[in-house]
């Protein structure tokens, strides 16, 4: 449930009058890696600097707080919920104009301009196009456009239908954007997003090129990575995978190509007291109160609730269920 569905409910007569029940259920899940994909065969996006600066330079904690009123949660890394698999100390750079400035002056952007945005001594701007899909979530663009300016980052935003938008990350003509991958396993699965054979591919004229097609939009192209992925793939033993995970998890968070966004931590709904649940309301990997199928109906109660909610009876105090023994943090 949407923040804005999940506080409308409060307005609500049969909230109020005790017909209905809120309830917060936490999961453990792989956690899709919502957040901003940097394409670092870019010129400036691939420089680590650069990148690390733009890390410090967006605010998604802003978007969290405003946008979706504090209820959903900051992603720490590409590669989260895998249980054992999840390297625990990994946190995402915070939102820092002092910290993002140090790093740009790093990568030579030192000037800045009348416009308030950094150069190099080249001239070039420190300038980027964002790219969204035409969902709400192009209603906080103007937030990460703002905090980035602070910083000396200009975001220049751009919205696409899906399909549009698409096809353009396919083709790895996009600068940054804003993506996310449907995670289903509780291994990392690397080879995809992350690995040198989905980044560039060679050219009968031995120039390398962006592969096209491919998952890996970051276009990231690090051997020690890559080689880290190929030793977890034919790995056997829970324990060496368990720090090839790690190694791998950390190596991502180093270079910087994907600036984690946030997290849905589990489900919200409201359900009126016909409708029942189990004791802890739901198992640990559920993602909906549907899709297990955990709940039942009580077609007596529901007569005597409607009755009773009809003629303007008051049931009781509203009321707000959390169930949190599966949260992870």
């Amino acid at each position: 449930m949407m923040p804005r569905y999940w506080y409308g409910t409060n307005e609500k007569k049969a909230y109020q009058n005790g017909y209905l029940t809120k309830a917060q259920f936490f999961n453990d899940i792989p956690r899709p890696p919502y957040g901003l994909y940097l394409n670092t065969q870019k010129p400036l996006l691939s420089d680590l600097d650069v990148r690390v600066g733009l890390q410090h330079a967006t605010d998604f904690q802003r978007v969290i707080d405003g946008f979706y009123r504090g209820d959903y949660e900051r992603l720490n890394q590409f590669s989260e919920g895998l249980g054992k698999f999840t390297e625990p100390s990994i946190r995402p750079r915070r939102y820092s104009p002092e910290l993002a400035r140090a790093a740009f002056a790093k990568a030579g952007f030192t000037r800045v301009g009348v416009d308030g945005i950094l150069m190099n001594a080249a001239g070039e701007r420190l300038s980027f196009r964002l790219t969204f899909d035409t969902s709400d979530r192009r209603k906080y663009l103007a937030t990460l456009v703002e905090s980035a300016r602070r910083c000396g980052v200009e975001y220049r935003p751009e919205t696409l239908e899906h399909t549009t938008m698409y096809r353009k990350v396919m083709e790895k003509n996009h600068d940054i954007v804003f993506w996310a991958w449907s995670v289903s396993s509780r291994l990392p699965a690397l080879w995809e997003s992350h690995h040198t054979d989905n980044a560039v591919e060679k050219l009968a004229d031995g120039r390398k090129v962006p592969k096209r097609q491919t998952n890996n939009i970051t276009g990231i192209d690090d051997p020690e990575l890559s080689q880290l992925i190929d030793r977890f793939r034919e790995a056997t033993e829970e324990d060496e995978m368990i720090k090839l995970s790690f190694a791998m998890e950390r190596r991502i968070h180093d270079l910087a190509d994907f600036i984690p966004g946030f997290k849905v931590p589990g489900y919200r709904i409201a359900h009126w007291s016909w409708v029942k649940f189990p004791e802890g309301f739901d198992v640990r990997a559920a993602e909906d109160p549907g899709q297990y199928g955990l709940f039942w109906l009580d077609p007596k109660q529901r007569e005597v609730d409607l009755k009773d909610f009809r003629d303007g009876k008051v049931r009781g105090t509203p009321k707000t269920v959390i169930e949190d023994r599966w949260r992870t943090e």
